[in-house]
């Protein structure tokens, strides 16, 4: 009995990480079908300092609804910091995460759904800076990223959030 759980177990963990992948293939694949566009921004604080918040759109125009995980709240929902993250173009070519989170931030407390055909805006920590492109990572609560078109973050500074 040993022997075959031994045997079966490499098998059943490889499908397993293949169904997984599979289960992001079909997102990656819809990619076309999920436009996450950067809309502007407004300064925040955060437990780290100063933040720059920016807005985002996501439009869906798949046939299945897109979640993202948040935090409650007051309209635009700021998107939870461990699947929103934005990321630099650095001058290798390579995408670099914009901001280090040092502490570990709230769960999430709210799953936000955008149906087939509809948009949603939100808001993401990022730097700011005066970095030549920027880009939003963003994860459903399946594992699956979605990436937007790249950015740039203004160059003025923007208004303080009151």
């Amino acid at each position: 009995m040993k022997w075959i759980l031994l045997v079966l177990s490499p098998i059943l963990l490889a499908a397993l990480s293949a169904a997984d992948a599979e289960s992001c293939d079909a997102p990656i694949e819809e990619a076309r079908e999920i436009s996450i566009v950067f809309v502007g921004e407004r300064t925040g604080r955060s437990s780290a300092g100063s933040a720059t918040l920016g807005k985002y759109r996501i439009t869906n125009s798949s046939a299945k609804p897109f979640e993202l995980a948040a935090y409650r709240g007051l309209p635009p929902l700021r998107a939870y910091p461990m699947d929103a993250l934005v990321e630099y173009l650095d001058p290798s070519g390579q995408w670099v995460f914009d901001l280090v989170a040092l502490d570990h931030p709230e769960p999430a407390n709210k799953i936000v759904g955008v149906k087939p055909g509809r948009s949603y805006e939100f808001v993401a920590s990022g730097s700011g800076g005066p970095r030549e492109l920027y880009r939003l990572k963003l994860r459903q609560p399946d594992g699956c990223w979605h990436y937007s078109q790249p950015f740039k973050f203004s160059q003025h500074q923007a208004k303080p959030v009151q």
